[in-house]
């Protein structure tokens, strides 16, 4: 179990980043790092502590004037989100790699890479999880296909059970079928992961552009997606019970992308 740590000096943040230079992640931390990803452009947005000093002050203002979003947070909330590394607790976290934000899901279809699509989910705190477990796990953007609008209240819920992780990643709401019709002009594979399907989820390439869609627990995916699918993926199940919760395959189907991606 993790320790409470204090913080240290901007050089031992560094150090505590260096040990991460090569892993797969989208996490810098420390002012150093941030400076760097600040003055090449990399910088998408960043975490600091809202007890802070000049230095970081100075820092705040010149991410904001780049159009980096800023997010002051507890010292607390900054060692949860660390990355674990050095006994050293940064003051600084910076997202390198992803843009958080886009406007709709044409803007998100444009970058690229890994997306996952929630088909028919109306529960926020399995979209929250959801959201969760495709930032971690590096996807490039997470779709909402709903019937109705998402409302408001909804969507707080969403942002809370997500850890706050719509921060970090592009969260776009539309119907299934822009969905759909997005992804095919684009140039996606779409793969629908369900309990019908005649292939392991494994066996299924999900590298490159690809969508992968996951439907609710009681209807499924819809036949929308199903008609569309470049392959329909199942995960194996040997019990009694005929099917797993949506967070499970969620998670199953994420981690294994991810899996996919750094084996190249």
């Amino acid at each position: 179990m993790r320790q409470p740590i204090c913080v240290h000096d901007a050089s031992t943040q560094h150090q505590a980043h260096d040990r991460f230079v090569g892993c797969p992640t989208m996490q810098r931390q420390g002012v150093m790092a941030a400076e760097e990803a600040l003055a090449s452009g990399q910088a998408k947005a960043m975490l600091v502590l809202k007890d802070h000093d000049e230095g970081i002050a100075r820092l705040c203002k010149q991410a904001r004037a780049a159009g980096v979003p800023v997010h002051e947070i507890t010292e607390r909330d900054m060692w949860r989100m660390a990355q674990p590394g050095d006994q050293a607790s940064p003051t600084v976290l910076t997202l390198v790699g992803r843009d958080p934000g886009a406007a709709n899901i044409e803007e998100l279809m444009s970058r690229g890479g890994m997306l996952l699509c929630l088909d028919g989910v109306a529960y926020a705190g399995n979209m929250g999880f959801s959201v969760r477990t495709a930032e971690v796990a590096g996807a490039a953007g997470v779709v909402l296909a709903t019937k109705q609008p998402i409302p408001g209240r909804a969507w707080k819920d969403l942002r809370h059970s997500s850890m706050q992780a719509t921060r970090f990643i592009p969260v776009v709401e539309c119907r299934i079928e822009e969905a759909i019709a997005s992804a095919m002009s684009k140039g996606y594979r779409v793969v629908v992961v369900e309990d019908v399907g005649d292939t392991d989820l494994p066996e299924v390439d999900l590298t490159g552009d690809v969508m992968l869609i996951v439907g609710a627990e009681a209807e499924g995916v819809s036949t929308t997606a199903l008609d569309a699918a470049d392959a329909v993926a199942r995960l194996p199940m040997h019990g009694f019970v005929p099917s797993y919760n949506l967070q499970v395959a969620v998670a199953c189907a994420c981690v294994e992308a991810a899996r996919q991606r750094h084996r190249r």
